[in-house]
């Protein structure tokens, strides 16, 4: 049954030290560590398994803190399990979101949440496991809820920017956030607090792989930082938003790259494999360009600049790559269907000599 979600709001505010005191007046700001400029973009209309959602941001000026703003009013029989989080310092890898930018740590008893009439007020606890960088969302409020999360921001003056991601998910373990697309997400929003006009990246690091229980996606977006299975992609998604595609057709052997090597002829190598046969991504067709890079071009990169320089440096660009031995460690340079320039790490292989393997790969691209 088709789900609908009438409105998702999520702001992102930097607002005085008092949280139960904030300004609601927009203004265009120059940014700096006491003024950073605030961009929400909500990434789930092509990523998630709904379509009709509303994104708003407001901007006050002052202060050392943020306040983000979720609201979803749900329909009868939805179900929203949990809310996941992840943070982004500057340029470096994102991760869960346990501690505020400034070091310090979030509540253990998380924050009060209300239906979205603003009756029933109910704890949404952010630590139920240990820094599990989720919120478990209560059942009394799984169809529509309003929560504010405060955050509070860094003031030193080599702030560059705070990045939050939101993710709104059906399912999913606390703490589990390497893939959060697979747990049905309703919507995912960025949360963008830059402190500098600096151009920085996003960073990421996911696992791919066709496993055994068929939990872990092979198709990668660049946009969400997640992964997503063929099926999903093809069928939900249409394609919309998937850079890659991480495959292991047969025994021992690897391939990256995209399922087409243009807009009419596929890459039959990447198309065999799990549930294919071949075929079954005719939505598929975004081209990526990738060709193998260097360790020494990956640990160069500090932000935007260098990675475009990185990748520039790269010559004899293919649609895919594909190796019959342990590719752990190697670095491949890309640039996306959109024109994104990126690099992918292969940080471990497991059950290399398995059809089931996966592997943990690390993106660091241009956000």
């Amino acid at each position: 049954m088709k789900k609908i979600i009438s409105k998702l709001v999520i702001a992102g505010l930097a607002c005085v030290a008092v949280f139960s005191s904030c300004s609601k007046k927009a203004d265009e700001v120059t940014p700096n560590v006491t003024k950073p400029n605030v961009t929400v973009s909500f990434l789930g209309a092509d990523y998630g398994v709904q379509k009709d959602f509303d994104v708003s941001a407001t901007v006050s000026t002052t202060g050392d803190s943020a306040f983000i703003n979720i609201s979803v009013n749900g329909s009868t029989g939805q179900e929203m399990k949990r809310i996941y989080m992840t943070y982004q310092k500057d340029s470096d890898k994102e991760d869960k979101f346990t501690k505020f930018p400034i070091g310090t740590s979030i509540p253990a008893a998380g924050y009060s949440g209300t239906n979205f009439d603003g009756s029933n007020v109910e704890k949404f606890n952010y630590n139920n496991v240990t820094n599990t960088g989720t919120f478990n969302i209560p059942s009394g409020k799984s169809k529509d809820f309003k929560l504010t999360i405060p955050i509070l921001l860094r003031t030193d003056a080599t702030s560059k920017s705070d990045v939050f991601k939101v993710w709104i998910v059906k399912g999913g373990k606390s703490g589990d956030h390497k893939n959060p697309a697979k747990n049905l997400a309703y919507g995912v929003a960025f949360v963008k607090l830059n402190y500098t006009n600096e151009a920085l990246i996003s960073n990421y690091e996911t696992v791919l792989g066709s496993s055994k229980n068929d939990t872990i996606g092979s198709l990668f977006s660049t946009s969400t930082g997640s992964n997503f299975k063929r099926s999903f992609a093809q069928d939900t998604l249409m394609g919309s938003g998937i850079d890659f595609v991480f495959n292991n057709f047969t025994s021992g052997t690897f391939t990256i790259g995209s399922f087409y090597k243009d807009a009419s002829t596929t890459n039959s190598d990447v198309t065999v494999g799990f549930k294919q046969n071949p075929g079954g991504v005719d939505n598929i067709k975004r081209i990526l360009r990738i060709a193998e890079s260097t360790i020494a071009a990956w640990d160069g990169v500090v932000g935007e600049a260098s990675l475009v320089s990185a990748v520039n440096g790269v010559s004899s660009f293919t649609s895919f790559v594909t190796y019959t031995s342990d590719i752990s460690g190697k670095v491949f340079a890309f640039i996306t269907a959109d024109g994104k320039k990126g690099l992918i790490k292969v940080v471990s292989v497991d059950n290399a000599n398995t059809i089931g393997c996966s592997a943990t790969l690390q993106v660091k691209v241009q956000r």
